[in-house]
């Protein structure tokens, strides 16, 4: 089977005639990796979206993409001193039987009581390869919630990753994978705690189905000058099928005895007792499974306040079973 990188090679991107200028490409990739998806990136890259908001401005921003071939986004967001963003994110695109790329990296930089709560949900059909890259550099008493939901797309890889430099940051990753069909979702969150009373909390779900691979790797680091902070995490995956695979790796690295830190992962296939006991009570084989899915979904569609999307989130992970 080719690799990823070489699947992306050989879709048509087309020339890229309009580069960004060195004014624009000096001001990103400063907090990119420097791997294969990023040298791909920039070097199809023609535009740059700036978001700033202003010392005590308060604002929401809602982007729906509805792609119909290859695309490459690059977001730049500041926040400035006691501002609020509130960004809602929607990616789909129309049926197609070419196989296409979307590539999409968020630099996040955050100042002193910050706010952003960054909701995404992506629902790409399956002719979609989508790499998907946040990060956020976040100053004293700013926070981050991050509010994930990837259900399309062929191949995902999304990169969630919150450096906390200032003292008593914060930042939240909830997110949830649904997958069917042959998908796999490649997953990497990471809190990065530098200073003292910061906190940290990612909670990860996945369902997976019909010979689809899931893979998660997260990571909380505790360094030496973090002392009085909270690092927690979790990750949760349900096998509704025999062929599909999934991999769970908590990791904690922990420099520092002054802090609260706990993380715990389970990999299990969907309850065939739970199953029988419903299907006893009436219950056809399906309707016993949408219960159970339901049941493991709904308190991480239940932390968005948006009642339509949360709606056609449930409805699409149902879909699913």
């Amino acid at each position: 089977m080719k690799s990823i990188i070489n699947q992306i090679k050989e879709i048509k991107l087309g020339k890229n005639s309009n580069k960004l200028d060195k004014n624009n490409l000096n001001k990103i990739f400063n907090i990119t990796y420097e791997d294969e998806f990023t040298k791909i990136h920039k070097k199809n890259l023609s535009k740059l979206n700036k978001i700033i908001l202003e010392k005590n401005e308060i604002k929401t921003i809602e982007i729906n993409e509805n792609l119909e071939k290859s695309q490459f986004n690059h977001y730049l967001i500041n926040c400035k001193e006691n501002s609020e963003l509130n960004i809602i994110i929607k990616i789909n695109s129309k049926k197609s039987k070419e196989i296409l790329y979307r590539s999409t990296i968020y630099e996040i930089y955050q100042e002193k009581n910050s706010k952003i709560n960054f909701i995404e949900y992506q629902n790409l059909k399956n002719n979609y390869i989508n790499y998907n890259y946040k990060k956020a550099i976040l100053d004293n008493d700013s926070k981050i919630n991050f509010y994930d939901f990837q259900l399309g797309s062929r191949y995902t890889k999304n990169i969630v990753l919150s450096d906390l430099k200032g003292k008593g940051s914060e930042s939240r990753n909830y997110s949830l994978y649904s997958s069917k069909d042959n998908q796999t979702f490649d997953i990497i969150n990471e809190s990065n705690h530098y200073n003292e009373y910061t906190f940290s909390d990612m909670i990860n779900k996945s369902t997976v189905n019909e010979s689809s691979i899931n893979s998660y790797i997260g990571t909380v680091n505790i360094t030496r000058n973090a002392k009085y902070s909270n690092g927690y995490q979790q990750s949760h995956s349900m096998i509704l099928d025999n062929k599909s695979k999934s991999e769970s790796i908590p990791i904690l690295e922990i420099d520092n005895s002054e802090v609260k830190c706990s993380h715990g992962a389970t990999v299990g296939k969907i309850d065939k007792e739970k199953i029988f006991y419903l299907m006893s009570r009436g219950f056809t084989e399906k309707e016993s499974k949408k219960i159970i899915v339901e049941g493991f979904i709904s308190d991480l569609i239940k932390k968005i306040d948006n009642k339509n999307m949360q709606k056609e989130i449930h409805g699409e992970v149902i879909k699913k079973i």
